[in-house]
């Protein structure tokens, strides 16, 4: 028999991991050329740096936006839900200094933990809670470098355009949940 204690110990230190996230953030110009504006690695503690807002959606079923703080004012987010079955989840980027702008990316399942990126190349893979009638993504690791378009005002653009790009490295864990 082990001591409480050093039960309790060991479960801290399993909820106590530091993740990372490797990005590169661009901008384009009038031509749609990539422009570097800032690059770096993100070290953060999931049980204490994971930003969630809850919402409902205009079904009344409730859903999270989870995601963790880049540079500056931007975010690396994913939309999670509680479904009988995690076939597809959609992950993007804010940028808290723009009301305006929006980001969109879906996962497509395509075996096991294996999800694609259905617009554009990528591949990752999620972590999932299952309980007795639901699946809840809680974390994603990319397995590939995954480029994340942004799109600086919504109102002014054609579907489709955007105006940065925010690739996360291959090998970057964004983990929504201890």
């Amino acid at each position: 028999m082990f001591p409480r204690v050093f039960i309790g110990i060991v479960a801290l230190a399993a909820t106590a991991c530091v993740e990372n996230v490797g990005y590169r953030v661009f901008v384009l110009d009038e031509y749609q050329s990539p422009h570097l504006v800032s690059e770096g690695e993100v070290e953060y503690w999931p049980a204490v740096d994971v930003l969630v807002a809850e919402g409902t959606g205009e079904d009344g079923v409730p859903f999270w936006s989870k995601g963790i703080a880049l540079v500056d004012d931007w975010l690396l987010v994913a939309h999670v839900t509680k479904d009988t079955e995690l076939t597809g989840f959609g992950l993007g980027i804010r940028n808290t200094g723009n009301p305006r702008g929006f980001s969109w990316e879906w996962f497509d399942k395509t075996e096991g933990d294996l999800f694609r990126k259905r617009q554009g190349a990528g591949e990752v893979r999620a972590f999932v809670e299952r309980g007795p009638d639901y699946q809840e993504l809680i974390g994603v690791e990319f397995l590939d470098n995954v480029t994340l378009r942004y799109l600086d005002d919504i109102s002014n653009h054609d579907p489709g355009d955007h105006t940065h790009e925010i690739l996360i490295r291959e090998g970057s864990v964004l983990r929504l949940a201890p």
